[in-house]
């Protein structure tokens, strides 16, 4: 959803439903470092549901400046072996989005 502020600003907001597989990562623990490629607890697909809001400036008729937030859960944290763990990733960015085919407001 998007909804205009004024003067050229607007605020969206959306619901994320994510799947995750991990291709490549490593978590360092003190000074160890473990590579979690092929450990069976991060071999499985993550389902994850979390929301996003994008504050925008209109800087004219195809390009607008952004900021954005997302915050997400992952919704299956039980393991295989029976513990508990989740990745709950967190974002915040910024950027341009440019529409070269919208001409008109």
């Amino acid at each position: 959803m998007r909804s205009n502020l004024g003067k050229g600003f607007a605020i969206s907001y959306t619901g994320l439903l994510q799947v995750n597989q991990l291709v490549m990562g490593s978590q360092k623990m003190g000074v160890q470092t473990y590579n979690l490629q092929g450990n069976n607890q991060f071999d499985r697909l993550q389902f994850h549901l979390g929301a996003e809001i994008q504050v925008l400036k209109k800087l004219n008729a195809q390009t607008d400046l952004f900021i954005f937030f997302s915050d997400s859960w992952q919704l299956n944290t039980i393991q295989k072996d029976g513990s508990q763990f989740a990745i709950n990733p967190t974002s915040f960015g910024f950027g341009l989005h440019y529409s070269p085919f919208n001409s008109h407001e």
